[in-house]
């Protein structure tokens, strides 16, 4: 695409509708003119910042190779609330590019569009075999959106090929634990391709980045030690900032002349807003609160907005105010609400929905609404979009306290009077921002002294204001990254022992950074109070498997705060900021200590019983000690702890449980797969059912349990639409439409519910919860006679996939020849590398390291096991297979086709794979490539060998013999052999050393990653 063919300023009018800000245009051409980012972006608040995401998608799109685009852009925020917001931008800007795509546009947004499409031109590439079965067509989107959020459940794959280009929006923990191949919530076997896709071909975007200083300083230390790969671009920090103070940084300043004569910016600039101070007694910081937001409300504010420091100050102002205008003496006529960053996106996203047509910037000021109160905490300081016409504030920093200013009068709109922000302080010693908040409020003081009791805190008089040494938030110094601890973290498999925290890294000593996500289930505990217990783990993690946690469910909470909340103690004062100080508040015992269940990874070889396969994980009852950063955790929702509006350690509330109202809200397309049902004895508590409506559902669930597999298919049919007619009878009083309200006593809005009941009538399956019909890393076939699970009756015929699991290497939409999957896999991974701009040697190397990768499947019982088991079938086969054709869903045919095999427990094809090819490379004349970076290629295809594979025990070892082809599939093969207990090889960690060192710790976890997702797609697209 060419300079000619479009401007950036037609581009962003036609997606958003409005031309861009002049400092927005100047920044695409800044950085085409000099071929790089600058290091720090100083754009005031309010001046729209997101729109970074456009930029970067428009320079991406023009960028020759070698030039400043990147394939990925990630937006990292210091808080939760802003994810939300900067992922709905990005969502806006590939739902615009993908409709530009569909209908042909030959407009500015359709020639991005196309460039886009050409950065990864082969993405949509047919497979070279061509596939018996039909497998159901997917549209691949222009630009992947990913919402990038702590737990297990987002989508793991979150880009399936490293050569596509994508969004992310995410905090500072989730992409900085990534990078350092720590990911938290990530497997280990996973964590290799996560850090190659953060550590190369991206920019990163970091809004308010002296919020993560820490990070920033380990990310270039890092890079600094890390030689990277020729042809591929390492990472690209910038640093956006409002307050980005002086430095030696390449910083694109903004230039405040050239938007004079922009109404929209000018009027954004020069907005009125009045500072005044208030200092009280510590006790009274509450009562004065709530009583400046009914004053500005009683003065005429229409909508005011009150910011403290912690959540439980937030409550407790709310609280307050809630009794004022519940008729107190002088009672307020004002609707009141809270937000706070740790809740559940699911309930935040109906809150939201309530305060956004008050608060919202686009909101219709000429419409006559009843005054509101929006109390918060620092969830609303960054990126928020928000606009209120008064301010109520705690003392904070004055980095912190410019962001809360930009939230009032934000698009400058109120005019020829004052709007007010008060700044209340109190003399406590702050759990939080510590000694800044006090120079911070001396300074001020006197300049409001000076001011006559105000002072002019507008984005320009802000920007104008000299502020002393001392008055930004304290951020703790990161520990220098040395090149031994980057040696430990690339050690992903298996990991070493002791393995030093990134927290640390992320923000810094001396911070409670690290964090855990949870989420709330009923049906966990038994029915029998005297029993008291949990229900057994495995039991629970065949429900949790038949209904994976979403991410929609997950509050993400800091470590030291979760594990005083399991053990009973006092809950500590917890803020909204990624990292926070330790503080020194007394630990009492308020509760009876409980338990929670956390995924565990686990790389123990399993029992026969088990199918003799590698697990994965599984679901553990733990304690508080037990708990770990980035643990994914989930509680009885009889525990209590979270109420409507987020994280609630003293409340012993029963949670609502969103398992299936999350799933039944709009989804990205191609996601009604996610849709299922729980029928179980909670499920007409859940659904809001009383009464007959909730006998009458038991006892379909009785007789359930008592059918065969005729009547339960029967049973099926009849279900569904009595329940849709149920639910409708039961929810009729109540509106329909899009309104976000939930109905009473349920997790359910009327628009939810419509979609679960078009899904109901639409046919769904009754599936027992068993290991058959779901995961099956879990225990044995026992049918469980009271849980079910409703699952939508037809899927469309593609796999997903995950090449952790061994079975997904093996099981496929139908039986693959080992030469069929092995010419589809070098093409793909040829593609991906062509596409990233590999030298020739690499791609080269590349392509046959894929082309090779599985010749371990060629032992003898491997064979047997891909033919069900059965050991005369691989006789008649003309070839070897890759792919045995089991039903995916059929696990208990995997595991019995694994025993009757005789392949020992753990068994890993890839070290077979390994040694044949190493022995083929040994051969005099073999391939001019780095050898020792194709055998590990082929090693660490399953995310193994980093540095070691797993070690197996082989009682009758084989001899496994495969014809290796060269290059030229037309010259003749070489026959290689090794012995199947020939599976650790000693040697490796030297050559994983040697190759970290040749092509960078994050350039050699991009060739891994190609191969990888190579065979992962074409292994889900059936070949």
């Amino acid at each position: 695409m060419s300079g000619a063919e479009v401007e950036f300023v037609d581009f962003f009018a036609e997606v958003h509708g409005v031309r861009p800000f002049p400092w927005q245009n100047d920044l695409v051409t800044h950085v085409e003119r000099h071929g790089a980012w600058p290091e720090v972006i100083d754009a005031p608040t309010g001046l729209g910042k997101t729109a970074l995401l456009d930029i970067a998608v428009f320079v991406a799109a023009r960028s020759e190779r070698g030039g400043p685009g990147r394939r990925r852009t990630f937006f990292i925020v210091d808080r939760r609330i802003v994810v939300d917001e900067a992922y709905m931008r990005a969502c806006q800007l590939s739902s615009a590019l993908d409709h530009a795509i569909a209908d042909g546009q030959d407009s500015a947004v359709g020639h991005v569009a196309r460039a886009l499409r050409r950065i990864a031109p082969d993405a949509g590439a047919p497979l070279t075999v061509p596939a018996p079965v039909t497998v159901a067509p997917t549209r691949r989107s222009v630009l992947p959106v990913t919402r990038m959020r702590g737990g297990i459940t987002w989508d793991a794959a979150w880009l399936d090929r490293p050569d596509l280009p994508g969004l992310v929006v995410g905090t500072v923990d989730q992409l900085g634990s990534r990078l350092l191949f720590r990911g938290y919530g990530v497997s280990d076997r996973r964590k290799p391709i996560d850090a190659a896709l953060v550590g190369t071909e991206a920019l990163i975007l970091v809004d308010e980045a002296h919020l993560a200083e820490a990070m920033l300083r380990t990310l270039h230390d890092a890079q600094r030690r890390d030689p990277g790969v020729e042809g591929v671009a390492p990472a690209t920090v910038v640093q956006l900032s409002a307050t980005p103070g002086s430095s030696g940084r390449r910083t694109f300043h903004f230039d405040v002349a050239a938007h004079r004569a922009n109404d929209l910016a000018w009027s954004r600039l020069t907005a009125t807003k009045d500072l005044r101070l208030d200092n009280c007694p510590t006790k009274a910081t509450v009562d004065t609160m709530a009583g400046h937001a009914a004053r500005l409300v009683r003065q005429g504010s229409g909508t005011v907005l009150a910011i403290c420091n912690t959540v439980d100050r937030a409550r407790l102002v709310h609280a307050a105010l809630l009794k004022t205008a519940g008729g107190a003496c002088e009672p307020l006529d004002a609707e009141v609400l809270l937000l706070i960053g740790r809740s559940r996106p699911g309930d935040r996203e109906a809150l939201t929905a309530r305060l956004l047509p008050r608060f919202g910037v686009d909101r219709d000021r000429d419409q006559a609404q009843r005054p509101s109160i929006l109390v918060a905490t620092q969830t609303v300081e960054v990126g928020a979009n928000l606009d209120a016409d008064g301010l109520v504030t705690e003392s904070a920093p004055w980095d912190a306290l410019v962001q809360r200013f930009g939230r009032l009068n934000r698009l400058g709109r109120v005019t020829g009077e004052k709007v007010e922000a008060v700044v209340v302080h109190d003399g406590e010693p702050d759990p939080v921002y510590g000694a800044p908040r006090l120079a911070t409020w001396t300074w001020l003081a006197g300049l409001v002294d000076a001011g006559g009791g105000t002072l002019d805190v507008s984005p320009l008089a802000c920007r104008d204001l000299d502020p002393p040494a001392g008055v930004a938030a304290d951020r703790s110094p990161a520990p220098m990254v040395t090149t031994p601890i980057l040696d430990a973290w690339v050690r992903t498999a298996p990991p070493p022992h002791p393995d030093p925290p990134v927290a640390p890294y992320l923000h810094g000593l001396g911070s409670q950074a690290a964090s855990v996500s949870i989420a709330w289930r009923d049906g966990l505990l038994d029915d029998d109070p005297l029993d008291g217990g949990e229900r057994a783990a495995d039991d629970v993690g065949l429900d949790l498997a038949a209904l994976p946690v979403l991410a929609a469910e997950q509050v993400e909470v800091p470590l030291h705060a979760a594990r005083r909340w399991l053990a009973g103690e006092s809950p500590p004062p917890v803020s909204d900021l990624e990292a926070e100080a330790a503080g020194d508040d007394k630990v009492r015992t308020v509760t009876e200590p409980f338990r929670a269940l956390a995924w565990r990874q686990t790389s123990r070889i399993a029992s026969e019983a088990d199918g003799g396969s590698p697990v994965g994980g599984r679901w553990t009852w733990v304690e508080a000690g037990d708990l770990r950063p980035g643990d994914a955790l989930v509680v009885p929702a009889e525990r209590g702890g979270l109420d409507r509006f987020g994280w609630a350690p003293q409340s012993n509330e029963t949670v609502v449980d969103l398992a299936e109202a999350a799933r039944f809200t709009p989804l990205q397309p191609g996601s009604d797969w996610r849709r299922r049902l729980r029928l179980d004895r909670g499920t007409p508590t859940r659904l809001g059912l009383t009464g007959t409506d909730a006998t009458e559902l038991r006892r379909h669930l009785r007789e359930l349990a008592t059918d065969d597999d005729a009547s339960t298919a029967a049973s099926s049919e009849q279900l569904g639409p009595w329940l849709a007619a149920v639910i409708e009878t039961a929810h009729d009083a109540h509106p329909g439409g899009d309104t976000d309200e939930r109905l009473p006593g349920t997790a359910w809005t009327p628009a939810a519910l419509a979609t679960l009941m078009a899904w109901l009538r639409a046919g769904v399956d009754v599936v027992p919860v068993t290991d058959r019909a779901v995961d099956v890393l879990l225990g044995d076939d026992r049918p469980t006679g009271d849980r079910y699970l409703l699952t939508a009756r037809h899927h469309a015929d593609v796999v997903e996939r995950d090449d952790e699991l061994p079975e997904c290497s093996s099981i496929g939409l139908r039986a693959v020849t080992l030469a069929a999957h092995h010419t589809n896999v070098g093409d793909r991974a040829r593609q991906i590398a062509t596409a990233i701009g590999l030298t020739t040697e690499l791609i080269r190397a590349v392509e046959l390291a894929a082309r090779w990768h599985d010749l371990g499947k060629t032992e003898p019982r491997f064979q047997v096991m891909l033919c069900g088991g059965d050991p005369y079938a691989p006789l008649l086969l003309n070839e070897p297979l890759a792919k045995s054709g089991i039903d995916p869903d059929d696990r208990a045919a995997y595991r019995s086709a694994r025993l009757r095999s005789g392949l020992p427990p753990g068994a890993r094809h890839e070290a077979w794979s390994a040694g044949l090819v190493r022995r083929h490379l040994d051969r005099p004349g073999a391939e001019p490539v780095d050898h020792d970076l194709v055998v590990h290629l082929v090693a660490s295809h399953h995310g193994h060998a980093r540095p070691w594979l797993p070690p197996v025990i082989d009682s009758t070892p084989t001899e496994v013999n495969a014809a290796v082809h060269a290059g030229d599939t037309t010259a003749p093969a070489s026959p290689e052999q090794v012995r199947s207990d020939e599976t650790v090889d000693l040697t490796h960690p030297a050559r994983f050393a040697l190759l970290n060192g040749r092509y960078g710790r994050w350039g050699l976890a991009l060739l891994e990653a190609i191969v990888r997702c190579a065979d992962m797609t074409v292994s889900g697209e059936g070949s």
